[in-house]
C-alpha cells in the first residue's frame, strides 16, 4: 500500500519464543517448537512481530497455544485492511457495447494500459475503438468468507 495506515495488533505467546521471533535465534527451541511458532505466525498473516514485552508473566493459556506458562505480549504492525478493493477496469467500446478488456488495482497502471491498448487496437487511427477506465469496488475474497 502506498499511503496506508499501519494498525497495531498484540497477541500473547510463549515467552521462550521471543528470541526466535524477534532475533531469529532458534537455539533454545527444538524443531517441533520452531515449526509450531512458524505455523502460528503464518496463520496471523502479519509477518514477524516488531516488539515484545520485556518480562514474561504466567498465564494458563495464550493466543498461540493452549499450554500454560510464561508469556510475552508480541506486537505486530500491518497495513489497515478494508473489506473492499478498488479496481480500475479498462473497457473498449465495440459495436455491441462496452466490454471489459483488463483490470488493475493501480490507477497509474490503468493510464499506462489505456495507451498500450490504443497502440494494440490500431495505433490511434480512426478504427481504434474508444477506451475508458471505470473504477469498481469489489468485496475482498477474505472478507466474503
Amino acid at each position: 500500500m502506498k499511503h496506508g495506515h499501519l494498525v497495531k495488533y498484540t497477541y500473547t505467546a510463549p515467552a521462550y519464543w521471543a528470541s526466535y521471533l524477534i532475533n531469529g535465534d532458534a537455539s533454545g527451541m527444538d524443531d517441533d517448537e520452531a515449526a509450531q511458532c512458524d505455523a502460528w505466525i503464518d496463520s496471523l498473516g502479519y509477518g514477524a512481530p516488531v516488539d515484545c514485552s520485556d518480562e514474561g508473566e504466567f498465564a494458563h493459556s495464550n493466543d498461540a497455544t493452549d499450554l500454560g506458562g510464561a508469556v510475552c505480549t508480541y506486537t505486530f504492525l500491518a497495513p489497515h485492511a478494508t473489506k473492499y478493493r478498488y479496481l480500475y477496469v479498462i473497457q473498449a467500446r465495440f459495436e455491441y457495447g462496452w466490454e471489459d478488456i483488463d483490470e488493475t488495482e493501480d490507477g497509474g497502471n490503468a493510464r499506462y494500459l489505456i495507451g498500450e491498448y490504443r497502440v494494440a487496437f490500431g495505433g490511434g487511427n480512426r478504427h481504434t475503438p474508444p477506451l475508458r477506465t471505470v473504477r469498481r469496488r469489489e468485496l475482498r475474497e477474505e472478507a466474503a468468507e
